[in-house]
């Protein structure tokens, strides 16, 4: 499992490195060798509730409101995957998924990685403000290399 993980993240980083040299939208340029990336991901299934596309928005509106130098230079990447489709169906071993889901996952210099699963979006999807406040200081925390 760790080794098609790694093929994976190898595959993205090329993915990205050609991407970013044909005019990628700001936030998805390649990473370099020497920065760590921090990639945000919102895991969602086939069937959307109105909960499902609120997390999305709210997490998306929080990187753009709140991480726009990060997602400019390429530090802080924004995805969103359909776990329900074949390609992507590994991400639910891969992230312990039990549903939609906002999973951080920081992909260090070393080329390991660290991931948390910001369990509360689903507790905070009908407070706005805080649920923001709880995604930024999840995406902080990596950024500052804290847990």
């Amino acid at each position: 499992m760790t080794a098609l993980l790694l093929v994976f993240v190898a595959a993205t980083l090329v993915k990205l490195a050609l991407d970013s040299s044909v005019g990628e939208e700001p936030g998805a340029s390649a990473v370099t060798e020497t920065e760590a990336a921090l990639i945000v991901n919102y895991f969602h299934t086939d069937v959307r509730c109105w909960n499902c596309n609120t997390i999305e928005r709210f997490t998306q509106e929080t990187l753009r409101e709140r991480f726009v130098d990060e997602l400019d230079s390429g530090s802080i990447e924004w995805r969103v995957a359909n776990i329900d489709e074949a390609e992507n169906d590994h991400f639910t071993d891969d992230y312990e998924l039990v549903t939609s889901s906002v999973v951080l996952v920081e992909i260090a210099r070393s080329g390991g990685e660290d991931w948390k699963n910001l369990g509360r979006v689903w507790d905070l999807v009908h407070e706005e403000q805080e649920f923001k406040a709880y995604v930024e200081d999840g995406v902080r925390a990596l950024l500052e290399g804290q847990p």
